[in-house]
């Protein structure tokens, strides 16, 4: 990644934030400790992100800060480069600290995989902020092989209760 953002000139910074216990995972905890951690070492005023077994095909893709949240992987390989339904926010997204912010951060609800970036997508709505998809030509994103997540499996229930 970092030979990819060099080339775009864009003054950055990566922040990796990973669960080191064997616990369920909560990938929405994790942005938000990310997110409050990188606000110690800088005033940013953009961030991403990004999962890290996603990796740009393109480098046309551009890491820059729309005005609007931006969900940037809309055509992941292992989705056959579609949108696998309207309302996913997830993979790598961009977002403004007002857009963090005034939408309180990520969900620490939900455990294990999935239903974090819904639910993201769900609270955007929710504060009017229209969100960009990059095109499929342009946000075409390869997935690094790893093996399989634990699904949650109640996903579905919270974010009945939480719309």
């Amino acid at each position: 990644m970092h030979k990819f953002m060099k080339k775009q000139l864009l003054e950055y910074q990566i922040f990796l934030i990973e669960q080191i216990d064997k616990d369920r995972f909560n990938k929405g905890a994790l942005f938000n400790i990310g997110y409050t951690v990188s606000r110690v070492f800088g005033n940013w005023h953009c961030y991403v992100f990004h999962d890290v077994d996603l990796l740009p095909i393109d480098g046309r893709v551009l890491y820059s800060c729309p005005q609007q949240p931006t969900h940037m992987s809309s055509a992941v390989d292992c989705y056959d480069f579609r949108l696998p339904y309207y309302g996913l926010f997830g993979g790598v997204t961009i977002l403004k600290p007002t857009h963090y912010e005034a939408v309180n951060g990520y969900s620490n609800y939900y455990w294990d995989w999935g239903a974090e970036d819904d639910d993201m997508y769900a609270r955007l709505q929710a504060q009017k902020f229209p969100v960009l998809h990059y095109s499929y030509s342009l946000g075409r994103y390869a997935t690094l092989p790893h093996d399989p997540a634990k699904e949650n499996s109640q996903k579905q229930v919270y974010l009945v209760i939480n719309t």
